[in-house]
Formats: structure tokens, sequence, C-alpha cells
């Protein structure tokens, strides 16, 4: 067999908007596999005339407006002669945010097309755009358009590794979209090991093939939220029979809620491709339908899955039935949010997108936590970029308080001194957690049937964990 000798001289072009402000170009290039490679030192080139705001950066990193003199052009200067030195061959463009830490783009982010093409032409080789290219239809528009001339994917192999071969054979609605959550990395920092949030087979792709059942049985599924969904149609595959029962008029529970701010409109892609598969596999669907004990056994199935998710956990204290304390899915309704004073308890993930929700929208908010840090359950890159965000529309942010009561017009809430201090709001959310809604559940276990439980109704936790617990329940059934 001939041996496979794999040439990477290829240099890798970052725009990254630093810490202060300024501007750098980010180089390097090392080779991946094989011998002849060339390596180039990873480097930073501090550039001058750097735009006075991050805003302007983007603007014209984005090609909304023209760049500056000793900008981009300067870049091209300083990698101009690589070619001719034999430095490199090829030149891939992509943008990251904030450093070298933060070079993978968060859903945050917006997603716009790199804007390569004056490197094209100041270098006379093939140009690679790589950045949130997670459509076929957008790599397309891309090479269509003249913006490079090759198209990079990372995470989005990582969410579908079938996504070319998909895309060639037209099936475009099932690709499983990259949502950039970045779950892929921060598993890699903190497990050791590469995960994905919307494709728990990643990495574990032998024990989680797909084997035709050969003992097909009814399954009644209740839940259309990610885990419910999943494991319906993982089952509905492998030849079960399935049914799936949802109390509201559409599927999705939490992602839907998730999904209405509008830089995690991603979100909704996860949604599509899931009810898709529902479609595809025949999955029998009931909506507006509560269950009971008396409808599963109407059903009479031969398997129950419980995916009936969480309820908002409450604090005990005084005035939460005052009016101006609201739950925050009424926030999350997808309406615009009415311009009030607006205090949330809890600065964890939840509280963190509401904050930063109404403050898009205009309202002032405070944000009170009981630990030194906000967002700390956040995947790393998405907390620095949103923390940002949220300093930059002005959101206060108190940590190390506890709420202590609520009033007509506001909260009380007391420091780590003991010190009490009034908060004027005429808005509070609670946002502190969430507890297993397993009272369905509970009733189910006593008439007999096999009875499963997978997602927030067994323990709060994350869309990734419902999605991977039903991904492993619908190929053990």
């Amino acid at each position: 067999m001939p041996s496979l000798k794999i040439r990477s001289d290829c240099v890798y072009i970052g725009i990254d908007p630093g810490q202060d402000g300024g501007l750098a170009l980010l180089g390097g290039s090392k080779p991946r596999c094989g011998v002849g490679g060339r390596y180039l030192p990873p480097c930073r080139v501090e550039l001058t005339s750097m735009p006075p705001t991050e805003r302007d950066i983007w603007d014209w990193i984005f090609a909304k407006s023209d760049p500056p003199e000793g900008t981009i052009f300067a870049m091209i200067e300083k990698v101009h002669s690589m070619p001719k030195q034999g430095i490199a061959s090829t030149f891939k463009f992509g943008v990251g945010y904030g450093g070298l830490r933060m070079a993978l783009t968060a859903v945050r982010i917006p997603f716009e097309e790199v804007s390569p093409q004056a490197w094209q032409k100041a270098l006379g080789i093939p140009v690679m755009a790589v950045g949130r290219i997670n459509d076929p239809l957008i790599a397309d528009e891309i090479i269509e358009k003249g913006k490079a001339d090759l198209i990079c994917v990372g995470r989005g192999l990582l969410a579908d590794p079938e996504m070319p071969n998909k895309a060639k054979e037209g099936r475009l609605d099932d690709i499983r979209i990259c949502i950039a959550c970045n779950t892929c990395m921060e598993s890699i920092f903190r497990k050791g090991r590469v995960e994905c949030l919307v494709n728990p087979a990643l990495g574990r792709e032998k024990e989680m093939a797909f084997y035709p059942t050969r003992n097909p049985r009814k399954v009644m599924v209740i839940g259309g939220g990610p885990g419910g969904l999943n494991v319906a149609w993982v089952a509905a595959r492998r030849g079960h029979d399935v049914h799936l029962f949802e109390k509201q008029s559409t599927l999705g529970g939490q992602l839907l809620l998730g999904s209405v701010t509008g830089y995690k409109k991603e979100l909704r892609s996860l949604i599509k491709y899931q009810k898709r598969q529902v479609e595809k596999f025949g999955v029998k669907c009931y909506l507006n339908r509560e269950v009971n004990v008396n409808t599963v056994m109407e059903e009479n199935p031969d398997v129950v899955i419980v995916a009936t998710g969480s309820l908002p956990s409450l604090p005990p204290i005084e005035g939460l039935d005052k009016d101006i304390v609201i739950p925050f899915a009424e926030v999350l309704n997808g309406g615009l949010p009415a311009q009030k004073k607006t205090v949330v308890i809890g600065g964890g993930p939840t509280g963190c997108e509401v904050a930063h929700h109404l403050s898009q929208n205009g309202c002032q908010v405070t944000i009170v936590e009981m630990l030194p840090e906000i967002g700390k359950p956040l995947e790393s890159i998405t907390k620095k970029v949103l923390l940002n965000q949220l300093r930059a529309n002005q959101v206060e942010m108190l940590t190390e308080f506890r709420l202590s009561r609520v009033e007509d017009n506001g909260v009380v809430v007391t420091g780590k001194d003991g010190k009490e201090r009034f908060i004027e709001a005429g808005r509070v959310i609670i946002t502190i957690g969430n507890r297993p809604d397993s009272r369905l559940y509970d009733q189910i276990t006593t008439l007999g049937y096999e009875t499963h439980q997978i997602g927030d109704c067994l323990e709060p936790r994350s869309a990734k964990a419902a999605i991977y617990e039903g991904a492993v329940l619908g190929r053990a059934i």
C-alpha cells in the first residue's frame, strides 16, 4: 500500500479584537500529518491606526464599512511576501474574539460571512474562510460570491460528520446543525475528551451504533422537550411503535424559551432537526394533551418514558405573591418586554439570559446573586462574551447578596455584611434554579408498567444531559 504524505503549509490569519480595543494579526501553521510541512511559529503582530471602538472593528471586518489605512492593508503587507518565500501556499482566514483563548466564535457573536476578498487579490493564492460556517447553503454562497476559494468547517462536522454527504444528496433537513454552544471545547478542557450537545454519539460511535430491535414494543413518551424528542425518534428508528404526548401546542420544551433571544435563535435549528427525525421515523405525536394516570392506562403501553421537565424553584421569603413577581417564561414569550425597572434574582445561566434580553430591549436591570460570581456554570467563552454584553448594557450585578423580601415597589436584599438594601423595581423575576417535576412519574410507577425517567424530571441539568439520556435509553429499550 502506498504511503500517504500530506503537506501542510497553510498559514492561518486571524483577526483578533484584543482586550484593550486594539487589533492584531494572529498567524501560525503546523504540519497536521505526514512529512514535508513547514512550521511557522505562532505570532501576534500588533497593528496601528486602529478604529476607536470595537464596534468599528467589527464593522469593517464584516465588510460593513471600508477599513482605514493601517489596518487590514497593513496585515496584507505583513504576509504578502510569504508565498514568495515559500512559507505558504494557502491562507486560512478567520475571525476570533478577544484573544487566542477566544478563538472559537460563540453563539452570541453574530454570524456574518467573513470577507477575505482583499487577501485573495493581494496574495494571489487560495484563501480559505472559517468561522461559524455551519450550513452548506452558507458555504455555497460564500464560494459562489467569490468571498473565498475554500471553506473550512470544524465544529459543524462534530455536530454532524455526515453533513457533506447529506448536502450532496440534497438531504438538508437531515443535517444536525452546530449551534455554537462550544460544548466541544469546554469538554476537552474540563474532561479531556470531546463531546457535543446536539450529537451525543460523538466520541461514542461504537456504543451508540443503531441496531434494529428484535422485540418491537409500544412506547409512550410523555414530554416533547429535547430529551423526549430524542428518545422518541431514536426508539422509533430502531422499530418501536412510539407515541409522544406534549401538553403544549408545539414541540421543543425549554429549548423554545431558550431560543427567543436574538443571539440564540440557532437553537431553533436543533428543534427543527428533532422534529424532522420524529416525523421521518413515524413517531405519533399528540399535542395539547396533558397526560394523567388514566391516559396511561387507556394507552396501555409496554414502556412509559417520562420527560416532563422541571418546575422553577422559589425561595421561602415574604412577598412572592406580589403582582410584580412574574415567571421568567413570561418574559421569554416572543414579544417585546414592557419597559420596567427589573430585578433578576439569580445570576446563573437563566438569570443572565433574562437580564441580557431585557437590557437589550431598553430595560434597566439589576442581577442579584448569592455567590461571589455571576454566570459561574456558563461555558467559559460564552460567559466572557455574555458578561461583556451585560456590562455594555449597564446591567448592575450584585454578588454575595440574597433576597430578603419583595415589596410592592421593589425588593430588599441583604449583603454578606448583614446590611439591607432596597432596590426599586416594577418587575421581579426569580431564576434561582429548578426542581424535578416527578409527580406524574411517581404516580405511574404504582401501575406496574416499565417506566423510565430522563431529563430534568430526573434531575434539572442541561439540554445536553437530556439529549444524551434520550439517546442512551432509545438504544436500550
